[in-house]
């Protein structure tokens, strides 16, 4: 009953945006829901979004994989971004991008100034990961056990900030994405590792449930990130360079 008034609802919802649309204008909410390691991106996803359709408002969660997939069970987005899709379920799947997975260590640390360091002897070291069901952490898994090797974790932390602080602190090594520590490599208060198989590229994607009735604005921003013209890997590398250069700068 819960699952067919919260339908009904959105359905309600819809019928003001069908408007909009009709007259040419999207007008309405947008609340999507993006997991952790896309939380540095997703804002300017949007913000490229918002400047062809200014009157749709946002509503954006950052939550970890765990979180993401019970917001799709209880249908609470138009639109999820996560990164391996659970194939469990019936789901929609459309490409965004793949982003970088790299290694970070503190300045300090004995690997820091290494030029190539392999799987074997970075799993002698301590690593800090992701709680357990993060996206980033099985990708990161799953590439060490293809060589034989199994991360041993000298800590589990909850999300990339406390992790990026974690290694600043020099407790050990992680595997974060790149765009989540631009600020902390263009200052050098962290050092990116030259490990053999790294950058590690893990695609992040635009989600819904098969039965979700989408409404105008969700089918919007799909046709707005699959559009070619839009180039979202581009914006993606934008958003790297420039706040790498202008940080660094």
């Amino acid at each position: 009953m819960f699952r067919f008034c919260t339908d009904l609802f959105e359905r309600f919802s819809d019928i003001d945006m069908t408007l909009s649309a009709m007259k040419g204008e999207l007008e309405g909410e947008f609340r999507i829901a993006a997991v952790t390691s896309a939380m540095y991106f997703t804002p300017h996803l949007l913000g490229a979004f918002h400047k062809y359709f200014p009157k749709v408002s946002f509503r954006l969660e950052i939550v970890n994989r765990e979180q993401i997939i019970e917001r799709i069970k209880d249908n609470k987005d138009d639109l999820v971004i996560m990164g391996q899709v659970p194939e469990e379920m019936p789901l929609s799947c459309h490409p965004v991008v793949d982003v970088p997975v790299v290694v970070i260590a503190n300045p300090s640390h004995p690997l820091a100034a290494s030029t190539q360091v392999s799987m074997q002897e970075l799993v002698q070291h301590d690593f800090i990961v992701r709680e357990q069901g993060s996206g980033t952490r099985k990708a990161v898994e799953s590439v060490f056990l293809a060589e034989g090797l199994r991360i041993k974790p000298s800590m589990v932390l909850g999300g990339s900030e406390t992790i990026k602080q974690a290694v600043m602190a020099d407790l050990g090594l992680s595997a974060v994405s790149r765009h989540s520590v631009t600020l902390e490599l263009a200052t050098g208060s962290l050092v990116e590792i030259p490990v053999k198989g790294f950058p590690l590229f893990v695609g992040w994607h635009l989600v819904h449930h098969k039965n979700k009735q989408l409404s105008p604005i969700a089918r919007a921003f799909i046709d707005f990130v699959l559009d070619p013209e839009q180039n979202i890997e581009q914006l993606c590398d934008r958003f790297y360079k420039s706040h790498f250069v202008e940080n660094k700068a």
